[in-house]
Order: C-alpha cells, then sequence, then structure tokens
C-alpha cells in the first residue's frame, strides 16, 4: 500500500509538479528508463525496500501505467517476502542461494512480463 500510496501522491502532482521536482532534462532520462526497465526496477525497489522503496515512488514521475506499477510491487513484495523467509529458514545453511533465487524468480517475471507487453503491442498493431 506504501508503494502505491507514494506513486499516486507523486503521479496527481501532474506534469509541472514532475517538472518543479527534477528539471526537464532529468524528467526525460527518468521516463525513458521507465520506459525501458520500469517494471523491473519496480520490482527490485519493492523487494529490496527501504530507501529503495523510493524507485517506486519516481514512477509516479513517469507515464508508466498504474497496472505495470501494481504488477511490479506485487512481484518485488512476493520476491522479497520469500526471500526473507527462506533467508529466516536457512540463514545459517545456504543463505546465498535465496538471495540468488529471489533474483532469478525477479529476472524470470520481469522477463515474462515485458514478453507479454510484447505480444500485447504487435496484438494492438494487428
Amino acid at each position: 500500500m506504501a508503494g502505491l500510496l507514494g506513486y499516486g501522491i507523486v503521479r496527481a502532482l501532474g506534469e509541472k509538479g514532475a517538472v518543479f521536482l527534477v528539471g526537464e532534462k532529468d524528467l526525460a532520462r527518468a521516463r525513458d528508463f521507465y520506459g525501458r526497465w520500469g517494471f523491473a526496477t519496480i520490482a527490485l525497489g519493492r523487494a529490496i525496500g527501504g530507501p529503495a522503496e523510493y524507485l517506486v515512488v519516481v514512477a509516479g514521475l513517469t507515464q508508466i501505467p498504474f497496472r505495470t506499477v501494481f504488477l511490479g510491487i506485487i512481484t518485488g513484495a512476493y520476491c522479497g517476502g520469500f526471500s526473507m523467509s527462506f533467508l529466516g529458514a536457512y540463514a545459517l545453511v545456504q543463505p546465498e542461494l535465496a538471495v540468488v533465487l529471489a533474483v532469478a524468480l525477479i529476472v524470470l517475471l520481469s522477463g515474462g512480463f515485458h514478453l507479454f507487453h510484447k505480444y500485447r503491442k504487435n496484438e494492438e498493431y494487428s
């Protein structure tokens, strides 16, 4: 909920608010970056938590759709929760394995979302 709230507040600032916060040049760079890597960035920021949660809030400055933000937050929360529970259970035995699996899951889900998004774009133009 915190990620969605931050995204919504920043998104409500609109174009003028976004330009005021970061400037036109950096806003264009952020939009380009989030256009390519938005889902993965949001998922990773949510999975890591703490200061990386800022990555979710910055998505509100860009034109990234709510659905992508929502799915990124859910994916990151799931992967973060998975790695934390795995680390909690196996912290003394295999902590590296939990981190590798969580990152692999983010990569797999991000790749799947990218392919799905690409497929949908191709369907729209057919």
